[in-house]
């Protein structure tokens, strides 16, 4: 019988393998197979970059960091330099799309390629039509299960009913004619 301490563990697991195998903690391509499915089917690793690409491809210029010439000596080989982090360690960029960039060194999975947002919301909704099909082919026999059983609880309440009326006026005999005498 499933219980409430079973579906707790199994929901940790579903979310430590969504955020593991997501391509921000390790990169697909250094998963190894029977794993890298789970790169794949999980929704965490197309919702995150998704939500990193809406969140700062239209924010406001940062402060800190300038556009530079890439020729200069200055300038790093992003078009940008931030004064304050000369070693470009620290240094993120000034629009939403330099940082996006930036990011995307280390996190691969993070772009600012418009053709990320289409192909993450194509697969998740993916995603969530197979999920729904399955659910509903797996819930179309539990339903006629749960249907058939109802049916038979209300006939066996039917006939317990009858009895426990049956024996109830009998008692109420049993006690008038006791009564009587």
């Amino acid at each position: 019988a499933p219980s409430a301490v079973l579906g707790m563990i199994v929901y940790l697991f579903y979310w430590t393998y969504a955020f593991v195998f997501s391509g921000l903690y390790i990169n697909v391509d250094d998963v190894i197979w029977p794993f890298q499915v789970f790169c794949y089917i999980l929704p965490m690793r197309w919702t995150v970059p998704a939500f990193v690409y809406l969140l700062l491809i239209d924010t406001p210029y940062y402060k800190g960091a300038s556009t530079c010439d890439v020729n200069s000596s200055r300038c790093l080989d992003t078009g940008f330099f931030c004064p304050e982090h000369p070693s470009g360690y620290f240094c993120f960029g000034e629009t939403g799309k330099q940082i996006l960039d930036s990011v995307g060194v280390t996190y691969p999975v993070i772009s600012s390629s418009k053709d990320i947002l289409s192909i993450n919301l194509s697969v998740l909704i993916c995603i969530i039509l197979v999920c729904k099909c399955y659910f509903v082919l797996l819930m179309y026999p539990v339903k006629e299960l749960l249907t058939q059983a109802i049916r038979s609880s209300q006939l066996s309440s039917r006939r317990t009913t009858g009895v426990k009326n049956w024996q109830h006026s009998s008692d109420n005999e049993s006690v008038k004619s006791v009564n009587r005498q």
